[in-house]
């Protein structure tokens, strides 16, 4: 109950009528507890994040050679062509931001 009251608290600054903002808590913590039950499911694999990005990078890459899903093949060259694989923290940051300024966003009819 204290983390939806500060949630809440924390989108008072906002428009959102009461029922969004609870449902913008719900999904953000959707997203978080997904996020973090991946993490656990890839300890117990006994894989860490660096070598899952990249075998399921290679995964996909094999996938789009057959050239039937150019958009994910335009997405990995442009992960490719990156710094290499982010930190956890800065997918998972970026991730959030991302959740966050589209649950805040004016809704569109």
């Amino acid at each position: 109950m204290t983390f939806i009251e500060h949630a809440l608290a924390a989108l008072d600054g906002t428009d959102l009528p009461g029922p969004a903002r609870l449902e913008t808590v719900g999904l953000f913590s959707g997203a978080v507890r997904l996020t973090a039950q991946t993490e656990i499911e890839q300890l117990r694999a006994g894989q860490d994040a660096i070598r899952w990005q990249g075998e399921l990078a290679a995964y996909l890459t094999g996938i789009v050679t057959a050239g039937q899903h150019p958009h994910l093949a335009a997405a990995l060259a442009e992960t490719s062509a990156s710094n290499g694989p982010a930190s956890q923290q800065d997918v998972f940051d970026g991730a959030m931001i991302r959740i966050l300024a589209g649950l805040l966003s004016p809704a569109t009819p």
